[in-house]
């Protein structure tokens, strides 16, 4: 898989390398405003539940004392006003982020076509004698664009992702480390239940695959034998247990 992502960023000329490191410096933006969302929030919560909590915290005794706050209504109002700003700049840096990675991934898409149509320009002409035009119009075309559709994007969402996951996970440890060694754990045994999940329908999508596969090729025995009704019952079953490690995965 990596040595895919190297070939696109092959494609890449410097000012568009430039642009994806912008755009990977507005995802950890983006990931920061939101652990500084979570932050905001859990403050104010807690002192909308126990304003008691103003005086023996540190920190929220602290700001208490340095805005000269009136009463605990007002530090309230604070509170609430600071979280609403951050979670409103945390929305639209998300939106920003969001139309910027968008357009990267567009703009990627013709400029890579493009650079596939200049090199095809410049071939020989003995080069277009042994292929066919459809096939250089399709990966022209419509390989490249698979190629940033399945490929490009699949690995922003990645990197966006594991930003967010590693910027929350040091929040959470340095909040209470308990929740986050309990989260952690909660986190692999999951991922442990949803690789085996993926296993499983992988080997049943294969035997799929390979008893359509034999009913196509050997169609003319099949019909001689009468075993329609035998293959079409294995292959029932195997797209039975497809669906039903789909819909366990999505539960």
């Amino acid at each position: 898989m990596l040595k895919i992502y190297k070939k696109i960023c092959f494609l890449f000329d410097q000012i568009e390398k430039k642009r994806a490191l912008s755009l990977l410096f507005l995802m950890t933006l983006m990931s920061l405003f939101e652990v500084i969302g979570i932050g905001f929030i859990l403050p104010f919560l807690t002192v909308l539940g126990d304003p008691e909590v103003i005086n023996t915290n540190i920190y929220l005794n602290s700001i208490y004392r340095y805005f000269d706050f009136k009463d605990t209504n007002s530090f309230l109002i604070f509170l609430g006003l600071c979280a609403f700003i951050i979670l409103l700049c945390s929305g639209i840096l998300k939106s920003i982020t969001l139309y910027v990675q968008f357009r990267f991934s567009n703009m990627r898409r013709h400029s890579i076509g493009l650079k596939f149509f200049d090199r095809y320009l410049h071939q020989p002409y003995s080069f277009f004698l042994s292929r066919n035009s459809s096939d250089i119009s399709k990966t022209t075309l419509s390989e490249v664009a698979m190629s940033i559709g399945h490929a490009l994007i699949p690995a922003l969402n990645l990197v966006e992702s594991i930003i967010s996951t590693i910027v929350i996970g040091v929040f959470l440890v340095l909040v209470d480390p308990y929740i986050a060694f309990i989260l952690m754990s909660l986190y692999f045994t999951v991922r442990k239940y949803l690789n085996n999940i993926g296993e499983k329908r992988m080997r049943e999508n294969v035997k799929r695959f390979k008893n359509i596969s034999e009913v196509l090729d050997g169609i003319k025995d099949l019909k001689i034998l009468g075993y329609e009704f035998t293959y079409k019952l294995s292959t029932v079953e195997n797209c039975d247990k497809i669906i039903k490690l789909e819909n366990g995965k999505i539960i």
